[in-house]
């Protein structure tokens, strides 16, 4: 557990928090948790108690860390500038904890983004990162899949969906529907041989599809995603195996339409509901003007890491739990991220080259 200090603010506030932003790039993969309290007193005090295991402070009045050193000190923890020397009056920072601890601080500290990979790999260490940092080395366009990493569509839809569809499969009278989990997969197994039934299980299931998006929650940090994409030099794209006016509806009703390069959802039937992930990916690619390996696609299903296998692109999977993140290795990810917030990060720390 280590605490930061604030944020800056005042003059060349930014260049200064240009630090502190890098600081939490570095410390958040390599610890358990940061923390930011807002007192260096408290964090001091707090590393003196053992409730934190360190502190770091990038900046020093005397008057708010004189008597938290002096209590971290009495209780054995060791309180460094950022260059490793003893803490004074004169010192730029405050940097306190454990010795073994602060041996380990100190170049993440003072390294920048491209020698701390080095410090990593000198020492034998491998970033749990880094297949993600691989990816977004010769990423310049960033494609997310809507259902999962954009959109909590499967915690919005109704329980009775598949029974809607069913009833609607049995009324025709063409027999009991496809035994299956998936709405997809009842459609294509009547759409072949009854283009009308096909027709009418896609109007409803896009009926099913607006009135959930209208409750759907938006996963954490997609916002801060999609702003690090833009502020990191590379565009972004949403594409969705749902109705378009679904797609836009949510997009719209959360402030998300404008962050986006472009938007490929589905058109009207056919194939509607039938169109592959594979061809949507595609489409996406042709709209931001790249190619496959300048893309990489953001997805929470095995079948959207199949389809960027098959179009030559990377896949980046989203996992929100121990669960997903098994199929998802399962299907071939080349990494698995349980937040949004580890690919703002990484975009951060890896802007494009102007």
């Amino acid at each position: 557990m280590v605490a930061v200090g604030d944020y800056a603010t005042g003059p060349r506030a930014d260049h200064k928090n240009e630090q502190r932003l890098a600081l939490t790039v570095q410390l958040a993969p390599r610890v358990h948790r940061v923390r930011m309290l807002g007192t260096a007193a408290l964090d001091l005090a707090w590393v003196a108690e053992g409730r934190l295991d360190a502190s770091i402070t990038l900046g020093n009045k005397p008057w708010d860390t004189a008597a938290g050193v002096l209590l971290a000190r009495e209780a054995g923890a060791t309180v460094v500038d950022a260059d490793g020397s003893a803490h004074g009056f004169d010192s730029a920072a405050t940097i306190a904890g454990a010795d073994a601890l602060i041996s380990q601080l100190l170049p993440l500290i003072q390294a920048t983004e491209a020698n701390v990979d080095e410090l990593d790999r000198q020492r034998g260490l491998t970033s749990p990162y880094a297949a993600l940092d691989a990816i977004l080395s010769n990423a310049r366009c960033l494609i997310f899949d809507f259902d999962g990493p954009i959109c909590d569509l499967p915690g919005a839809m109704p329980a009775g969906t598949l029974g809607r569809l069913r009833t609607l499969v049995l009324a025709d009278g063409a027999g009991a529907p496809a035994d299956s989990g998936d709405p997809f997969d009842i459609l294509a197994a009547v759409a072949g041989h009854s283009p009308n039934l096909g027709a009418a299980l896609d109007a409803e299931l896009t009926s099913i599809e607006l009135a959930a998006v209208a409750g759907a929650t938006v996963p954490g940090y997609v916002h801060e995603a999609l702003a690090a994409c833009r502020d990191s030099g590379r565009t972004s794209a949403v594409i969705g195996r749902q109705a378009a006016d679904a797609v836009g509806t949510y997009l719209a009703k959360h402030g998300l339409s404008d962050q986006t390069g472009c938007v490929i959802a589905l058109g009207t039937y056919p194939p509607g509901h039938l169109q592959s992930l594979n061809h949507m990916i595609e489409d996406a690619i042709g709209a931001l003007g790249a190619t496959p390996a300048e893309c990489a696609f953001i997805t929470a299903s095995p079948a959207g890491v199949d389809a960027a296998h098959t179009v030559g692109t990377q896949p980046i999977g989203y996992a929100r739990t121990p669960a997903d993140r098994e199929h998802l290795a399962e299907a071939g990810a080349t990494c698995i991220i349980p937040s949004l917030a580890d690919l703002t990060l990484r975009l951060r720390a890896r802007p494009l080259p102007n």
